[in-house]
């Protein structure tokens, strides 16, 4: 039987992929080479310490007697109002930026981006004027403005829930307004 020469390619094909197969079926997986290299690794060991347990042996306080000064004599400090510290105009600054971030609160979903925007902004300025007029009164020393615009944000969401602002949000926005460009940001 005499082979024609396209079978005689298909054989010689078989023959090499075969062979390449077969070749490839008995290597082993990647997975068992991986596993082999990590068996053949040293293994690593950490030094045992023991750590010795302190003693911990309950005390019990001291009973309260009769002479001892109960927790209720110590005076209390009185705690600030910042809403009466510094000049007029500082607290109108302060009053006015959490106006406007109560008015914010409120029409953030309705109003225009920009509008919005605004209302932020003019609202960091008065906060930023305000705290600075505090610092240099001297009612202030700085780090305690979180105090101030706690307090005026409490006082001012307040108003705003109930209708009567001091300051209109229309007054607080020609504040803003007339603060300079430059004026010193809120910490």
């Amino acid at each position: 039987m005499k082979l024609k020469p396209r079978q005689l390619i298909g054989l010689g094909a078989i023959v090499i992929f075969g062979g390449i197969l077969i070749f490839r079926l008995t290597q082993p997986s990647e997975k068992e080479i991986m596993e082999q290299r990590l068996a053949a690794l040293p293994r690593l060991t950490t030094p045992s310490v023991e750590i010795p347990m302190p003693d911990l042996q309950y005390t019990p306080p001291p009973a309260l007697t009769g002479d001892t000064p109960s927790l209720s004599a110590t005076p209390a400090t009185p705690k600030k109002d910042y809403l009466v510290l510094g000049s007029q105009d500082a607290r109108d600054d302060l009053y006015c930026d959490g106006g406007l971030n109560a008015e914010f609160d409120d029409v953030v979903e309705t109003a225009h981006p920009d509008d919005a925007a605004a209302l932020l902004n003019g609202a960091q300025r008065l906060r930023g004027a305000g705290l600075a007029k505090l610092k240099a009164e001297g009612a202030s020393e700085g780090e305690d403005w979180a105090f101030f615009t706690s307090a005026y944000a409490e006082q001012t969401q307040a108003d705003y829930a109930a209708g009567k602002l001091r300051l209109s949000v229309a007054t607080c926005k020609a504040r803003a307004n007339a603060l300079p460009p430059d004026s010193p940001p809120p910490p």
